[in-house]
């Protein structure tokens, strides 16, 4: 029996890791005609995959994993079977301990609930996502499944998979080859499921669910299958007894009941068994044939145990006049009619809610946003939960702190309630209300959302082990750091977490890059750790659990001051009070507040000796004040190391800074200009704001990662390596979070032209990154600019943030991309002398699932993407807009027009309204371009299906080109969507080149190139390989491979070789793609789905540099290209690992790019590269940097289900327009080793 509203665990079976392939079994068990075959074992062993096959991944074979066969030689076709089982199972070996049913409580510590595209088929016979352990079964004819083109249908048992009452159907009917769940045989309500024999079904093989591997698994079901005419059926109902509506509780509605959500209810006289009711609608109730459901889940209603009726809160409904409802069961017994009721709106309706859960999808940390429109004066909005949405008494105002009511944005009709305040929660839902001050008015109530597990995730107590001090401080606050001569010491740290929690991981830093990295399971390390740096510096540990809550250590950081050896020890300095300024490498304090940098009374040594601090000296400022003055033409004032904890710069003249300058608190005069040389670093970690007037000139590293912002008109010019971390602080002319905590930075300009590496300007736990009167931020030379932890950009009057090269400008977990006052934003290029304030792109990729917009955006290129809200007018020029990660939902508050080269992507995965792409515009829509529209999660449309993935107050215009899948009406207000199922629909974009550039040595260390080909039985994919070496050298590069030899690795272990590609067939190789060298290599092969190898290496044993290349030469899209790999011995310098590879077609590709070193070691692999960097480079000079993968795009990239194995190994997701990329992957450091480059096509 199953537990209602129980969260079930699932398991999907991911075609890119665990394929099923199919077997079968003679012989079996018959069901006779209006009988039923009892007792039937199926042992947990039993693969429903290995129906008409002899072997399965995994290690699965016929006979002895085949699942059982239930004969229905003398059943009719479209007779409906029940089932009745017992017994219990386990997969991998142990106890056998789930029943039927399969485990509904494991999920988060097992297993994970791949995306439906990752499912199945195998060898005819489609996925399955349904319970771990559970009873499944399947449908065959009399022959073996035929594999084709189209897969059969995927069935999702999930609670928001695509079978109405997931678990707790009550009647199923799969198709032949479409695995679907039994389990005890009933539902929730204790009612016996019915499933119905599909049309030319003559086997039905049963087995257990399991991902790969049956043949460890324990334990078995008994079984008993029943044809539902040998079971009582429920007598026809003698009529509902009425339907009853409530309006706000009043259960004698008027006929006018607009702009109110109608609660129905239907009252069942006799036992409701088996029954399934719904609610339609129709405007001439006389016409039998015009009742259709109501499209909110098709009308379909809950059962309220506790009154007999079925209710159903509906805000989904016909907005218009004589209206009449009905209620009609699946025994046909059909209601009394209730109308007309008048529901033409005058109040439009409660906009879409939008819910951002925490990154890990798990905390209980929601932001809630809704809109209002068109916007209504003296609105309030608040949020209610419940448990049982449908009992409308049990909807509740949250409780956090403020009664859930939301707080008002800048835009009008637009509110948002952050509520990290609530409780644990198991099957919430939430809703929004809607209430007007003018009297009279009804609440607007939106669509129910849920349900969701709240799961609060208390973050692990971390404790700090500092090494002892010379001076006996302790480290809490930069005015009492520990005190270290330059050499070795030994810090780590101790960590608890909550049970049931688990630690996953323990990390150690200094100065914010990690030093150690302590695996799961380790409460506790430490590290001996060697640094000459002389300056200030920050420890930190970080503990992460299972649930990716992160503890740091109690104060956060503990600060450490790093002096030259030898100043705390005996090294014969001269007696006290004398000048000695021939000894370098002092650690120097002020004598002498207020005193001139150059004047030896200003300074003391450690030794009590005064002198001027030089290029070798370490000077800490304190909370004292220098005056710095040029008394010469030409003069410097150059010092190794500096610290400022809370004083003063004063002057007019130049601080040059060899080493490190640490900034802790304090301020910095206007005439004062520092000057960061290459080579050394800037480290701000204030806590509190700082002052900062004049000039700063970076060619070194300058890292922001204090909690205190910069505040003052600094002028900041960057031409080295930014790390920008600082949370800043809330601006004054936006709205946001009142919770969070904000800081700010102020800035004349701030120009970004140096060589940033990647690394993006980001500003953490709720930052803003604001310019002012004219200011600009700006990120050249591949730089990202993110706010994230709710953060904010901002740009106010005048001001703009600008981010070149198509790069990203990104604000994460809820954060706001905001223009008032004619700021302006660019991401991917300058922003026009007049342009229009607002976020203009013109490459990369801006992801709308963990930010909001605030003013106008303009797409000139690139990809929008994601699931948000935009608050103002969007325009696409020529990029590509793809709402999602499907289904997906955009809202733009304000209007919409899309140019002719610009590109809609609307995807569908089912007929639901949840299950396809919405863009909802409050405004006017102008069509033009393209339109594509593809079909997700093994969706087949019916040829009746329609969509309105679009809707607006008014739409004019129409789109140049629409895929050749769809048939599209453009209506006054939105549009409506047909598509043809028999017509492939557009595929995303493709890789048509990947090729790997490093250097070729001997043995195990030759250029290892791995290509995966999919594509259905019979599909071929022609390719071009070349091994190219000799002819680098026209291009500058030096030490090339003399004579490459090229092998061609099929799945079946047969090579193809070729050593000079004009002693194969030449006329085999198209025009261009001849090498310049006649000792370079050439295959070109017809392949069928598989992965192959492509290996390059010396003929005779020579190395050097050499190429591998893999061409696309078939632009049929049946086969394609999917994942490309390679391995080799990286180096440093030029020979480092460099794969190309190009993106083709008319849409963005979704790719993942894997740099792997440390973790082949588990695969036996010597000599692995121990820390690998990954970059990612367009043909405008853009990058994309990562060195460890979770540090950015965790959660993302384990959704994709194919996640690095080890911390250390980088990864980056991106979607890639149409053009030309290079990956590079090198040692952290300059180490080496062997390592892998993958690019894996998601799409």
């Amino acid at each position: 029996m199953k537990t209602p509203r129980l969260i079930p665990t699932f398991r999907l079976v991911s075609s890119m890791h665990k394929a099923l392939l199919a077997c079968a079994l003679a012989g079996g068990f018959a069901l006779p005609a209006m009988g039923q075959s009892s007792n039937i074992p199926v042992p947990g062993i039993a693969n429903p995959w290995l129906a008409d096959a002899t072997s399965a991944a995994g290690g699965d074979t016929a006979p002895a994993q085949s699942p059982v066969l239930v004969s229905l030689a003398q059943i009719n076709n479209g007779d409906e079977l029940v089932f009745t089982a017992t017994g219990s199972v386990h997969y991998g070996g142990g106890t056998p301990t789930d029943p039927p049913d399969g485990d509904l409580s494991g999920f988060r510590s097992l297993f994970h609930l791949f995306d439906a595209t990752n499912g199945g088929p195998e060898n005819g016979i489609a996925g399955l996502n349904a319970p771990a352990n559970s009873l499944v079964g399947v449908f065959l004819g009399p022959v073996p499944p035929v594999i084709g083109p189209t897969p059969p249908p995927f069935f999702s048992f999930a609670p928001d998979g695509n079978v109405p009452g997931n678990i707790d159907y009550v009647s199923l009917a799969p198709a032949i080859a479409q695995p679907f769940f039994i389990g005890d045989g009933r539902n929730g309500s204790g009612v016996q499921q019915r499933v119905r024999v599909p049309a030319g079904a003559t086997r039905l093989f049963l087995g257990a669910m399991d991902g790969s591997g049956w043949f460890n698994n324990t334990g078995s079901f008994t079984v008993t299958v029943q044809l539902a005419g040998s079971v009582p059926i429920p007598p026809k109902h003698g009529g509902l007894s009425a339907t009853v509506f409530t309006v706000n509780e009043s259960s004698s509605p008027s006929a006018n009941v607009a702009d109110t959500v109608l609660r129905f209810a239907a009252l069942q006289t006799g036992d409701p068994a088996g029954l399934a009711v719904r609610v339609q609608t129709t405007l001439t109730p006389a016409n039998e044939a015009s009742w259709t459901d109501l499209p909110n889940g098709s009308g379909l209603m809950t059962r309220d145990t506790l009154t007999n009726a079925f209710v159903l809160n509906s805000t989904n409904y016909p907005l218009q006049n004589g209206v009449y409802f009905r209620a009609i069961s699946s025994a046909d017994s059909i209601s009394n009619h209730v109308g007309p009721l008048n529901l033409a709106s005058t109040v439009p309706h409660l906009g879409p809610i939008s819910l951002s859960l925490s990154i890990n999808n798990m905390t209980a940390d929601l932001y809630f946003r809704a809109g209002q429109t068109p916007p209504v004066t003296g609105v309030s909005m608040r949020i209610q939960s419940s448990t049982t949405p449908a009992n409308e008494a049990s909807w509740a105002d949250l409780a956090d702190g403020n009664s859930g009511h939301m707080q008002p944005r800048n835009t009008p009709g637009q509110f948002f309630l952050f509520a990290n305040g609530l409780p644990e929660a198991t099957g919430i839902y939430f809703r929004a209300i809607a209430s007007s001050s003018t009297p009279g008015s009804i609440d607007s109530i939106s669509q129910p959302w849920g349900p969701f597990t709240l799961t609060r995730d208390t973050p692990g107590t971390v404790n700090l082990v500092t090494p002892p001090s010379l001076n006996g401080d302790d480290g809490h606050d930069p005015e009492h750091p520990i005190l270290r001569e330059a050499g070795t010491f030994n810090f780590g740290a101790t960590v608890t977490v909550q049970a049931p929690r688990q630690i996953r991981s323990l990390v150690l830093q200094f100065d914010g890059a990690t030093v150690e990295r302590f695996g799961p399971g380790s409460s506790s390390g430490n590290v001996d750790y060697t640094t000459n740096v002389i300056g200030d510096h920050v420890l930190e540990a970080i503990a992460i659990d299972d649930l990716g809550g992160r503890g740091r250590a109690g104060t956060s950081a503990r600060y450490i001051r790093i002096v030259p050896g030898g100043s705390f020890t005996d090294r014969s300095e001269p007696a006290n009070g004398v000048t000695a300024p021939t000894l370098t490498g002092r650690f120097f304090t002020v004598a002498n507040s207020g005193g001139l940098w150059d004047d030896p009374g200003t300074w003391r040594d450690s030794h009590g000796n005064s002198g001027v601090p030089g290029s070798q000296d370490f000077a800490v400022i304190g909370s004292a004040t220098v005056r710095i003055e040029q008394s010469t033409p030409g003069q410097l004032h150059l010092v190794k190391s500096v610290s400022l904890t809370g004083g003063r710069l004063t002057g007019s003249a130049t601080l040059d800074v060899l080493g490190t300058m640490t900034i802790s608190a304090g301020s910095v005069d206007s005439f004062i200009a520092l000057f960061i040389r290459e080579g050394a670093v800037l480290e701000m970690i204030n806590s509190a704001d700082v002052q900062l007037n004049g000039f700063i000139t970076n060619q070194g590293t300058w890292n922001m990662r204090g909690s205190g912002g910069l505040i003052g008109g600094t002028r900041f010019l960057n031409h080295g390596i930014l790390n920008w971390q600082t949370p800043i602080q809330r601006p004054q002319l936006a709205g946001f979070d009142p919770n969070a905590d904000f800081r700010k930075i102020q800035a004349t300009s701030f120009l970004n032209s140096g060589t940033i590496r990647g690394t993006p300007l980001i500003t953490n736990d709720g930052g803003s990154l604001i310019t002012n009167d004219g200011g600009s931020i700006v990120a050249q030379g591949g730089g990202n600019i993110v706010a994230s932890g709710a953060g904010n950009l901002v740009g106010n009057s005048g001001g703009t943030i600008i981010s070149n090269d198509g790069n990203s400008i990104v604000a994460q977990g809820g954060g706001n991309i905001i223009s008032t006052n004619g700021g302006g934003f660019a991401n991917g290029g300058q922003l026009p002398d007049g342009s229009a304030p607002g976020f203009t792109q013109t490459g990369g990729e801006t992801d709308l699932s963990v930010c909001n917009f605030s003013g106008p955006v303009t797409l000139n290129g690139g990809v929008l993407s994601g699931t948000g809200i935009i608050d103002g007018d969007v325009t696409n020029n020529g990029g590509f807009i793809s709402p999602g990660h499907s289904a997906g939902f955009l809202g733009i508050v304000g209007s919409f027009a899309q140019g002719g080269q610009g590109t809609l992507i609307v995807e569908n995965g089912g007929a639901a309204p949840n299950q396809f792409d919405h863009i909802s515009i409050f405004g006017t829509a102008q069509l033009g371009g393209r339109l594509n529209l593809r079909d997700i999660n093994g969706y087949t449309p019916d040829p009746a299906d329609t969509f309105s993935p679009l809707g607006a107050t008014s739409t004019t215009g129409s789109f140049s080109s629409v895929s050749s899948n769809a048939q599209v009406t453009v209506g006054s207000d939105g549009l409506l969507v047909m598509v043809d199922p028999n017509v492939p629909p557009p595929s995303s974009g493709r890789p048509l080149n990947i090729s790997t550039r490093m250097r070729i040595q001997t043995g195990d260390n030759v250029l290892i190139a791995g290509f995966i080909v999919t594509g259905p039985s019979g599909s071929t994919k022609q390719v071009l390989i070349r091994g190219m070496g000799p002819s680098l050298a026209q291009f500058g590069v030096p030490g090339t491979i003399p004579d490459p030899l090229l092998e061609l690795h099929k799945p079946d272990n047969t090579v193809v070789t070729n050593d000079d590609w004009q002693q194969g067939d030449p006329s085999l190789i198209p025009n261009g793609f001849a090498p310049g060298d006649p000792r370079e290599s050439v295959i070109v092969a017809t392949l069928t789905p598989g992965s192959y190898s492509a290996i390059v290496k010396g003929s005779h044993g020579e190395t050097g540099v050499g190429i591998v290349e893999v061409y696309d030469l078939d632009p049929a899209p049946t086969a394609k290209l999917v994942n490309i790999s390679t391995r080799g011995f990286i180096d440093t310098g030029d020979n480092v690992m460099i794969g190309g590879f190009i993106i083709g077609g008319n849409e963005p590709a979704r790719v993942l790019i894997r740099g792997i070193g440390p973790s082949l070691s588990d695969f036996g692999v010597q000599g692995a590269l121990a820390d690998p960097t990954l970059e990612l480079h367009d043909a405008n000079g853009s990058t994309i940097s990562n060195d460890d993968w979770r540090e950015t795009q965790e959660s993302e990239i384990i959704a994709t289900t194919i996640p690095p194995n080890n911390d250390r190994e980088p990864a980056i997701l991106v979607s890639l327009v149409p053009g030309s990329y290079t990956a590079i992957v090198r040692g952290k450091d300059n180490t080496t080793g062997i390592g892998l480059m993958e690019a894996y096509i998601l799409q």
